[in-house]
């Protein structure tokens, strides 16, 4: 059975490819993310993310 990651309390260093996320004034904007070659469709996918409608800066796909 494979372990299901967490992040540490507190966030001291960064290994290779990870990137540290905190609350921020920056705007995200999202993609149709694995709705390309991943081989997903928007249905499968936008319904993720449907708690990101009520964050006011994630700016979601058309549709999602």
């Amino acid at each position: 059975m494979e372990q299901q990651r967490t992040t540490p309390e507190f966030i001291t260093e960064l290994k290779p490819n990870e990137l540290f996320v905190f609350g921020s004034t920056l705007t995200f904007l999202v993609t149709r993310i694995g709705c390309g070659i991943a081989g997903f469709t928007d249905e499968e996918i936008s319904p993720l993310f449907e708690k990101a409608h009520d964050v006011d800066n994630i700016v979601l796909p058309k549709g999602w």
